[in-house]
Parts: C-alpha cells; sequence; structure tokens
C-alpha cells in the first residue's frame, strides 16, 4: 500500500515498509488510540485500560457517541467488598467523534476483547504478550506514550519541524490526560 499522508507537505514516510516495521508502527497506532480515548473521554486510567470491544454506541436522535464500559473507584458489592475487577457504569461516558474513530481502528487491530491487552491474538503477532493480567497496567501504557513522543520527535527531526515542547510538569503518564478534558 502507498504511503499516501503527508506531513509538512511530503510523504509522513520514505517508501514502503519492511515487514518488521510493521510491529514497531502498529504498536504506535495503538498508543496513539490509547492518547486519543484517554484525552478526550474523561474516563480514569483505569477505566480506559479496562474497556472492551464493542465499548461504543452511537445515540442517533441524540446525535452523540457513548462509551460503556467500567469504574473502579467505590466500586463494593452488596456487603461493602471492594470489587476488584470493578463494576459496569450505570451512565456511558459521551465521547466526541474522534474517540469513536479510535476505538474502531483498536478493534481492528487485533481479536481481543481488551482493547489494550497484554494477550497474544494468535493470528496477528504484532501484539506482543507482556507478563501479568489481560489489560495493560498504567506503567505500561506510560511507558507507550513515552515511547510514543519519540517516534514523534524523531519524525519531526527528519521534516525538520519542531519536536513536541519538553513539559513543564515533568514526564507525562497517562493519569493526566484525565485533566486535560476538565481544562478545556
Amino acid at each position: 500500500t502507498p504511503v499516501t499522508a503527508t506531513l509538512a507537505g511530503r510523504p509522513w514516510h520514505p517508501g514502503r515498509f519492511s515487514y518488521n516495521q510493521t510491529r514497531y508502527l502498529v504498536r504506535h497506532l495503538h498508543t496513539a488510540g490509547l492518547i486519543v480515548v484517554a484525552y478526550l473521554s474523561g474516563a480514569r486510567p483505569a477505566e480506559v485500560l479496562n474497556l472492551r470491544r464493542g465499548c461504543i454506541d452511537r445515540d442517533d436522535a441524540n446525535d452523540m457517541y457513548l462509551m460503556s464500559g467500567v469504574y473502579f473507584k467505590n466500586a463494593v458489592d452488596e456487603n461493602g467488598n471492594k470489587v476488584p475487577a470493578g463494576l459496569p457504569r450505570a451512565d456511558p461516558w459521551v465521547v466526541a467523534q474522534p474517540v469513536a474513530r479510535a476505538v474502531a481502528v483498536l478493534e481492528r487491530l487485533h481479536d481481543e476483547d481488551l482493547l489494550f491487552t497484554n494477550r497474544i491474538d494468535l493470528t496477528r503477532i504484532y501484539v506482543q504478550r507482556r507478563a501479568g493480567g489481560l489489560a495493560l497496567n498504567t506503567q505500561v501504557a506510560t511507558d507507550c506514550v513515552h515511547r510514543f513522543i519519540e517516534f514523534v520527535d524523531e519524525l519531526c527531526a527528519h521534516h525538520q519541524i519542531d519536536p513536541m515542547p519538553s513539559d513543564p510538569h515533568g514526564q507525562l503518564s497517562i493519569g493526566r490526560f484525565r485533566r486535560t478534558l476538565a481544562w478545556f
């Protein structure tokens, strides 16, 4: 497939991708989806990382997208015991179209139930297995964001455009994306 997207008026990538580059680029696409969902949904990090396939519904009558998921804060059973797996949210998040599009892309990257999974989809080798539970944890997700920033900065350097500015508040973590939606 030819590269058709441009950056600074030139193709963003010079020519074809090798087979080995695909895994690297898919990981960045996965992280870009994570950033869009975390930034524009207002969901907490654990809520984002535990989103499942089919979490977006379109409410045509009200012209909005609804994202369903689980919550963990104050998630207790009828006896007051904490529910570590979380509980389904009674009310979905209302999200912007870019979130719905990001989720649709993520659903095409692998066949696992969780969008941000640790498990391998045996039909596609580019989703890597990691130790631990099925969902990415916040530290792994934050590490992915840092690698994505490095990737974008390398693209900027190649195209001779300004890189992302450094953050005056220190290194970015996935938890800070939730606060950005409230800010704007």
